[in-house]
């Protein structure tokens, strides 16, 4: 195995240390990768560990961690405890090894949670434990494969644009870290994940190609079958979006074939073989469809989960219709009720109702052959019954298109009102800013020019050539303000400088303040759309100034990044913070969302009292 090497070069490094710290967490990382391999190994080498480290609280607060890693599949109790045990018994200690092993601990702890249907809790510790943690000690590996599987549940829950938020903010910590195959895992699943989001929400084939295609350029140093499985699973949608089921099939085939390497990989078995069925129906291969569903039902249920059970049913139902096989097909669909939780469409129930009609039919059908005298009072009576469930079904076809009819014209008047309620509050952002403007040259440029005037007229009555050139050094400083005034209005500059030097010169003219300004920009020079970039500066020109002006920063970092259609903008400072749940928003922060939102654009604000402020903005161009 892969692994195999990586233990033997730690064994020989861990026989020749000296120093018996160095050598107990040498040991620790051999039990971390023999857990996957053989427990009876890792438990040994978790005794040799804690043979050496004696009654050392710092050494022996890690052991419950590794004990844990042992036992994962065996005992999930009993791990859970352990992971707790060892974030109590690291608390004390600020250490990078403890700080990164108190992350994996509460990481590991929530997929458990995950694993119970908690997927809140699971969510909660990441974003509250596990990213501060990994943050602290700058491990941005773990802070992308954090933000991923937030993604990951949030996709779980169909919030497909949440997790596209949280997969390019995974994106975006791992991208800096340096190669590795650990890099290459979170950025391949990180873009093939984003792909698939990207399907359900129906996006361009072009847009869904782009990021398989990013993904599968860190897929050649993953050796672990699993994310290749789910990169030709999202291949295949792809194809299907493109209407070649053919070269759909295909894919899942390859899926297959790497999803059979591993035994971890029984959910992707599962995806794939039901996306491939999907396929065979479109191609028309109704028996092969068949096949492989029936495969796939007949997994225990540990396994198969009630929702992709139900799932399959349906499909099947649907193939077996189409089969001409109404009787089986009645009985998918009644075992599909049964497991289903969510409420019948009208459609569905159309379904229903049409196979039992055939099936009645063809029962009926059945029976006056073999009597051959069927009683016609029957068949009038069967008649009435199609007749009625026809009626039926007509009826709530029509309050089904009545009811789409009203929530069509309610979604229009809630459009209508946001868009007044953007519209307003553009209007008095740009009121305050005028006003703010005025105050300014009435007070700053105003007095100044007055006083200038005042001196000229006394220096030139007493011919006080001294008086003139003071007078000068104020005309100086007046320039300077009015320079400084317009600066603000920034339109014809940012026209001219564009975005990235507009900022730079904006924050230089609050360097006087005190406050150091760090900056990255990346892929701004395809920023072109001026009503656009004039909003974009705004907002950052507020959120700047509330940093240095409110939150008593010593540090602004500005990060800019343009990739493809996607502006990504963070504001983040060490300033005093605030509790989001205690303060309530003003105006200003206000104005800031509106403008946002009128950019189809999206802001999230992490702050808390005495940690500083980050502002994460997503902008689709």
């Amino acid at each position: 195995m892969a692994q195999t090497p990586a233990i033997d070069s730690l064994r020989q490094l861990a026989e020749k240390e000296r120093n018996v710290e160095n050598k107990v967490f040498l040991l620790y990382d051999i039990v971390n990768l023999q857990s996957e391999l053989d427990t009876a190994l890792a438990y040994a080498t978790l005794r040799e560990a804690r043979e050496l480290t004696g009654g050392n609280r710092y050494l022996r607060a890690f052991d419950p961690f590794f004990e844990g890693q042992i036992i994962w599949t065996a005992d999930s109790a009993r791990t859970k405890s352990l992971y707790q045990r060892s974030i109590t018994l690291l608390g004390p200690y600020d250490t990078y090894r403890a700080l990164q092993t108190t992350a994996r601990a509460w990481h590991n702890y929530g997929i458990f949670l995950q694993i119970d249907g908690k997927q809140d809790e699971y969510t909660e510790i990441l974003l509250n434990k596990v990213i501060p943690l990994a943050r602290k000690i700058e491990d941005m590996s773990s802070v992308a494969s954090a933000y991923n599987a937030i993604g990951t549940v949030y996709s779980n829950k169909e919030d497909y644009q949440a997790a596209l938020t949280y997969f390019s903010q995974g994106i975006q910590a791992a991208e800096p870290v340096q190669p590795s195959v650990k890099r290459s895992m979170i950025l391949a699943d990180a873009y093939i994940s984003s792909a698939g989001c990207l399907i359900y929400l129906d996006k361009s084939p072009n847009e869904v190609y782009h990021y398989l295609d990013l993904g599968k350029q860190h897929l050649g140093q993953v050796g672990d079958p699993a994310y290749h499985a789910d990169y030709y699973l999202n291949l295949g949608k792809y194809y299907r979006m493109k209407n070649n089921h053919s070269a759909a099939v295909e894919q899942f085939n390859q899926g297959l074939a790497y999803a059979a390497k591993s035994p971890t990989t029984t959910i992707s078995v599962i995806k794939l073989n039901y996306e491939k069925a999907n396929s065979l129906l479109q191609l028309g291969k109704y028996k092969e469809s068949r096949t492989v569903l029936n495969t796939l039902l007949a997994q225990s249920s540990d396994d198969f989960s009630r929702v992709n059970r139900a799932n399959t049913l349906k499909l099947r139902a649907e193939v077996e219709a189409r089969l001409g096989d109404f009787v089986s097909a009645y009985h998918s669909l009644k075992s599909w009720q049964v497991l289903s939780d969510s409420i019948r469409t009208v459609q569905e129930k159309a379904k229903i109702a049409e196979i039992t009609a055939r099936y009645g039919n063809a029962e009926q059908e059945n029976k006056i052959l073999k009597l051959e005298n069927a009683n016609r009072r029957k068949l009038f009576i069967i008649a009435l019954a199609v007749v009625a469930a026809l009626l039926t079904g007509g009826i709530f076809i029509v309050t089904l298109r009545n009811r789409k009819k009203q929530v069509r014209q309610q979604l229009q008047l809630m459009a209508s009102e946001r868009e007044v309620e953007v519209k307003s509050a553009l209007i008095y952002g740009e009121e305050q800013e005028r006003k703010r403007l005025a105050r300014e040259l009435h007070d700053g440029l105003g007095g100044t020019f007055a006083g200038i005037k005042l001196n000229l007229e006394n220096a030139i009555k007493r011919q006080d050539i001294s008086g003139i050139n003071g007078t000068v050094g104020l005309l100086d400083d007046a320039i300077r303000e009015f320079r400084h005034t317009t600066h603000r209005l920034v339109p014809e500059h940012l026209k001219h400088n564009g975005l990235e030097n507009n900022l730079r010169d904006f924050c230089h003219s609050l360097q006087a303040s005190g406050v150091n300004f760090h900056f990255y920009f990346k892929g701004l020079h395809g920023l072109n759309i001026e009503e656009k970039e004039l909003v974009i500066f705004r907002v950052l020109q507020e959120l700047i100034t509330n940093a240095v002006k409110h939150a008593k920063a010593s540090n602004i970092l500005i990060n800019c990044i343009q990739e493809d259609r996607l502006l990504l903008l963070t504001i983040e400072d060490d300033g005093v913070g605030f509790d989001p749940a205690i303060k309530k928003e003003g105006i200003g922060l206000y104005n800031i969302r509106s403008r946002i939102k009128m950019l189809n654009g999206s802001i999230q604000i992490d702050s808390t009292e005495g940690k500083g402020t980050v502002v994460n903005i997503e902008i689709m161009l």
